[in-house]
C-alpha cells in the first residue's frame, strides 16, 4: 500500500512539472517575434569593430514584453553564436585587467507592440575576437518566453550572416569610391 501511494505521489509531481515547462514549449514552434540581423559592414580589417544590426519584430496579436536598453556595445536580451571558416565556435575575449565582463549600461522593461519593430546595435568584436582573417559566421538568439530557460525548446534564432575578416593593411572594397564619387 506504501509502495503504490508512493509511485502514485511520483507520477502526479512528474506531471505536474512536466505541464510547468510546456508554455516555454508552445512558444519555440510558433514565436511571438521574429529576429533579422545583417551587418553594418560585411567585410572588415582584422582589428576593427564588427557591428551588426538586430531587428526584432512582433509577429503576434498581442504585447509582448521586452528588454531594451543594454551594457556597453551590446543591447540586452541577446545571445550570439560566432563560428570561424571551420564551423568552430568562437571563444569569447577574457580580459584579464579590472575592466567589467560588462560595459555600464541600463536596461529598463517594456513591450513591444503587435506588428512593430524594434532596432539595435551590437559592437559583438567587444565580446569575440575578429583577429584572424577569414570568413566568420554570426547568429543571434534570444528567449521565446520571458523565463530563465535558456534550453533550445525557449530559443529563437535570427538568420545567419557572414563577416569577412581582411588581412592587416588590406582596404575593404566598403573603402572604395564608387564610381559615382569618382
Amino acid at each position: 500500500m506504501m509502495r503504490s501511494a508512493t509511485v502514485f505521489a511520483f507520477a502526479f509531481l512528474a506531471s505536474f512539472f512536466s505541464v510547468g515547462s510546456l508554455p516555454a514549449q508552445e512558444t519555440s514552434d510558433h514565436p511571438k517575434f521574429t529576429i533579422v540581423i545583417h551587418p553594418d559592414k560585411p567585410e572588415v580589417i582584422s582589428g576593427s569593430n564588427v557591428e551588426i544590426v538586430i531587428t526584432t519584430t512582433n509577429v503576434s496579436d498581442e504585447l509582448i514584453p521586452m528588454e531594451f536598453g543594454g551594457h556597453g556595445n551590446l543591447p540586452d536580451g541577446f545571445h550570439y553564436e560566432v563560428r570561424d571558416e571551420q564551423g568552430a565556435e568562437v571563444a569569447k575575449i577574457v580580459y584579464n585587467d579590472i575592466r567589467p565582463s560588462r560595459g555600464p549600461g541600463s536596461t529598463r522593461s517594456g513591450q513591444l507592440a503587435p506588428g512593430k519593430s524594434k532596432e539595435d546595435r551590437a559592437i559583438i568584436s567587444d565580446v569575440y575576437p575578429f583577429d584572424r582573417p577569414g570568413k566568420y559566421t554570426i547568429k543571434v538568439w534570444r528567449r521565446a518566453a520571458n523565463v530563465l530557460d535558456d534550453s533550445e525548446l525557449n530559443r529563437v534564432y535570427s538568420n545567419t550572416i557572414t563577416i569577412t575578416v581582411l588581412p592587416a593593411g588590406s582596404k575593404s572594397p566598403a573603402d572604395e569610391p564608387s564610381p559615382t564619387q569618382q
